[in-house]
């Protein structure tokens, strides 16, 4: 799909029920967004915070993947991921 209107037309025309599009743009790390609860069943949620510890991402992800399967960090905040990843390895972002 290359726009919103080519999405709709995929759409039947009785069902298309849109009042409005709103155009979102996000640069750099979102304080809010980053407070919201993080979801051990997303991929990107893991590469998004490993990335931000840049050599040590692979150990930032092996934790992440060990905290996510034992439940430490199951409906935990990202700042509550973040202040973990500190205490237990020493790292900061």
């Amino acid at each position: 799909m290359n726009s919103f209107s080519d999405f709709l037309k995929r759409i039947p025309e009785g069902d298309r029920k849109v009042t409005r599009l709103v155009k979102v743009k996000v640069k750099g790390r979102d304080k809010a967004r980053d407070d919201k609860f993080f979801n051990c069943e997303q991929e990107h949620e893991d590469n998004y915070v490993a990335k931000q510890y840049g050599k040590n991402r692979q150990a930032v992800s092996d934790f992440l993947a060990k905290k996510c399967e034992d439940g430490t960090i199951s409906y935990s905040t990202h700042k509550k991921v973040y202040a973990l990843i500190k205490e237990e390895l020493g790292l900061t972002n």
